[in-house]
């Protein structure tokens, strides 16, 4: 599902669901801070088709595969990206 679909589906919900809803990822989040695997995959996801290596700052860079990382209790598979 593409985000403007999940997007849509939620400016359907009653203002109390999408209150309810906001809490929940506001509890679930809570915990993270911007360093962690998290919020790199949802920047990775954002800059999906137009990445930009943090190392070389080429605009080059392509997909070569994922690799797990251990949030928690959950496994988590991050992109691997080449320049």
């Amino acid at each position: 599902m593409a985000l403007r679909e999940i997007i849509k589906e939620i400016e359907k919900l009653s203002t109390a669901d999408q209150y309810r809803l906001k809490e929940f990822f506001t509890k679930s989040l809570d915990s993270y801070s911007a360093n962690e695997p998290i919020f790199n995959e949802v920047s990775e996801q954002k800059h999906k088709d137009e990445y930009t290596c943090s190392h070389c700052h080429s605009n080059n860079a392509v997909r070569i595969g994922k690799y797990s990382v251990k949030v928690g209790l959950k496994t988590m598979e991050l992109q691997r990206y080449h320049c």
